[in-house]
């Protein structure tokens, strides 16, 4: 999934002119780094992966009206994940709406009709 959301984001800077930066290095997470961005998209790190420090950077962007774009297990909030080295961080299962992760359900099957629906 990473791979190709790199492709696609720097695809979509090229054609929008916008720079994008895709890095695995959460050291990154710091209020210096972080001030040279309008918008963190965060491929997969959960949130509890990332040190209290890293936290506090990715917090204070968001309070001050930075955009937060979050993917897969970056919106993951529960307990039952982080190790004891980590504090929960509260805050961020706030901005998630206070929900709570729950197991994925077993496999789903169904059907999805497509209708083209013009709205004037």
């Amino acid at each position: 999934m990473i791979i190709k959301s790199k492709a696609w984001l720097e695809k979509i800077a090229r054609e929008n002119n916008f720079e994008v930066l895709v890095t695995r290095d959460a050291s990154l997470i710091n209020d210096e780094n972080l001030a040279q961005y309008q918008v963190f998209v965060q491929m997969h790190l959960a949130p509890f992966d990332m040190t209290p420090s890293q936290q506090a950077a990715l917090q204070k962007f968001i309070i001050r009206g930075k955009g937060w774009v979050g993917v897969h297990a970056a919106g993951l909030t529960g307990t039952q994940f982080k190790g004891t080295e980590v504090p929960y961080w509260k805050w961020f299962e706030k901005l998630m709406g206070g929900i709570i992760y729950s197991p994925h359900p077993e496999k789903q099957t169904g059907t999805i009709l497509v209708e083209d629906v013009h709205i004037r």
